[in-house]
């Protein structure tokens, strides 16, 4: 039986792609993680990605021929085996940390160009892993999270990975948009994106003495601290931010500052 990857790893140009979906990504990385474990090589199959990515077989499917589409991935046979070629991957970076040309033909073939301030990224394991955080932050807009998304949930639950990744290391799947959507609405009319980040921190550091033994840190440390229950515990949240982190919750410039400053901080 084929091992599972011990890990998922996504090259920066993908991940930061406005383009490919959030699966995809993922897929990608479960691709890149068989193909270096073995020298160069994967040949998993379908329920083998299946199961590596926690998605059906047929949703591999039609995963891969976006890849595919996209110029990521090749697929060929050998004999009765296929082998998937990542064609995106991590390259040395050179003395001034410039993108090879390889790297910015990849990056405008999908939509996304190479950062000018390479300076600023975050680069773990042995410039194998780059997490850009700095960048993520550069919009103006007010009341707005400045990620590469268009729709505001999407961008709370961009926001939502940055978080859980520090956690679990693995990027975070939506089961079901619809119902995060319609779990969200209301809070989304009412609050903007920077007060959504502040309740989406006190959700993953929650240690209020609120003597409710039917909502505790333990309780939402072995649920997985589902995305879904923010919108249940709004006053709960706010209360906490506001008399024991002491945050004026309708002072905008306040609520940015402490949730940029929480974002520069992670590991």
């Amino acid at each position: 039986m084929l091992k599972s990857p011990e890990y998922i790893i996504i090259p920066q140009q993908v991940f930061l792609s406005s383009e490919i979906r959030q699966s995809d990504k993922v897929l990608y990385g479960a691709i890149y993680w068989f193909h270096s474990m073995k020298d160069g090589v994967c040949f998993a199959s379908n329920s083998a990605l299946a199961n590596a990515v926690g998605i059906s077989d047929k949703s591999i499917q039609n995963s891969l021929t976006r890849l595919e589409k996209y110029g990521l991935i090749k697929r060929t046979e050998t004999g009765k085996k296929r082998k998937i070629v990542p064609l995106v991957g991590f390259n040395k970076p050179s003395s001034n940390d410039e993108p090879s040309s390889n790297d910015d033909t990849n990056l405008r073939q999908m939509g996304t160009q190479p950062s000018s301030n390479d300076e600023q990224s975050i680069i773990k394991s042995n410039n194998k892993e780059h997490y850009i955080k700095d960048d993520l932050f550069l919009a103006k807009e007010e009341n707005r999270l400045p990620l590469d998304k268009k729709l505001p949930i999407h961008r709370i639950v961009a926001f939502y990975t940055l978080l859980w990744k520090e956690i679990y290391g693995t990027p975070y799947m939506v089961d079901n948009w619809g119902k995060l959507g319609k779990n969200f609405k209301s809070i989304l009319e009412n609050y903007t994106e920077y007060q959504i980040a502040a309740f989406i921190i006190t959700h993953f550091n929650w240690h209020s003495l609120s003597g409710d033994n039917n909502f505790t840190y333990e309780k939402l440390r072995d649920a997985g601290f589902p995305l879904d229950w923010i919108p249940y515990n709004i006053n709960q949240y706010t209360a906490y931010l506001q008399n024991t982190v002491g945050i004026d919750m309708q002072n905008n410039e306040e609520v940015k500052k402490y949730v940029n400053e929480y974002i520069r901080n992670l590991k």
